[in-house]
């Protein structure tokens, strides 16, 4: 007993260093040597001492219970998953650069902390949400069952059919469809004019130049094969968006919401510019929608998502 008393106390020490590590790093400085690594790590001694001590006073007041096998692995694998996201991303603004400039041990060192770190933060906390979950369900005895595996084709083209016409009328408008700035380095560097850098993923470089180099080749112009690239896009993100707004309304018996929301999605501009736009963001969108409409599943039907 004496044992388990301890080992609980060390792991909420031990969780409550991390998470007060996180939030305090500097992460404008770049790591490139010691001296820089250990920046990194300086702050003030009372917000340091502030927050530690609220989150072991959290998390002391916020037990954990046991889970099965199977609730532990999936807990598991999906903190692997939002940690190892969540550490590559740090440098994505000028603000959090801890990893940019010449990779070195020190940048390493700091990197598997990091990942650590976030696994164990989100391992506490989804667990923490799983068992309030739990609570939630007993308490109430609520669970959707109206989750249905075949999709009502009927149903979903009647839905898809608005969308399509709308964004292609802005597709032939706005012929070959929209490049950014962005778009242009891509074109360059898949075809050779700028070399390849780690500023855009290399597959996505690599699939925009097999549409360019098909352009060039068979059809007179890059433009026309940015052209078949961006109405591809404009098809897939319209599928996409079209299905979560289906699955949505399966869950919702609001009428008027229901319209409201997909007039929304259907009009707004943002969304028809985006859905021919050659960037590497908009995929990523999609995959988030999609993230997003698994989100609701694991909340209200976990036992059928998983």
């Amino acid at each position: 007993m004496i044992n388990k008393l301890n080992f609980s106390v060390i792991k909420s020490i031990i969780l409550s260093y991390y998470f007060t590590l996180l939030l305090t790093l500097d992460k404008k400085i770049v790591v490139n040597s010691y001296i820089t690594f250990l920046r990194v790590f300086q702050t003030e001694t009372l917000i340091t001492a502030t927050i530690f001590l609220s989150v072991l006073y959290f998390i002391n007041k916020n037990k954990l219970s046991s889970l099965t096998k199977r609730e532990s692995m999936i807990i598991k694998v999906f903190s692997s998953i939002l940690a190892f996201i969540f550490v590559i991303g740090e440098d994505i603004t000028h603000t959090q650069a801890i990893f940019r400039g010449s990779l070195n041990r020190y940048s390493f060192i700091l990197f598997f902390i990091l990942l650590i770190g976030y696994y164990l933060i989100f391992k506490y906390f989804l667990h923490l949400v799983w068992d309030k979950y739990n609570v939630h369900i007993k308490k109430f005895d609520i669970e959707l069952n109206i989750f249905r595996h075949r999709i009502d084709r009927r149903k979903y083209f009647s839905l898809l059919t608005p969308f399509l016409l709308v964004r292609i009328l802005a597709f032939i408008l706005l012929y070959p469809g929209v490049t950014t700035y962005d778009s242009m380095v891509i074109i360059g560097e898949g075809l050779g004019i700028y070399p390849l850098t780690n500023s855009h993923p290399y597959l996505f470089t690599y699939t925009v130049s097999l549409f360019t180099k098909f352009g060039m080749k068979f059809l007179g112009g890059v433009g026309v094969g940015v052209a078949i690239f961006n109405f591809l896009t404009l098809v897939i993100t319209t599928l996409i968006y079209v299905y979560v707004l289906y699955r949505i309304f399966e869950l919702s018996n609001n009428k008027w919401l229901n319209r409201c929301l997909y007039l929304f999605y259907l009009l707004f501009p943002n969304f028809i510019i985006v859905s021919f736009t050659m960037y590497k963001d908009v995929y990523m969108v999609n995959a988030l929608m999609l993230f997003f409409l698994c989100i609701i599943y694991i909340l209200y039907q976990p036992a059928k998502f998983f």
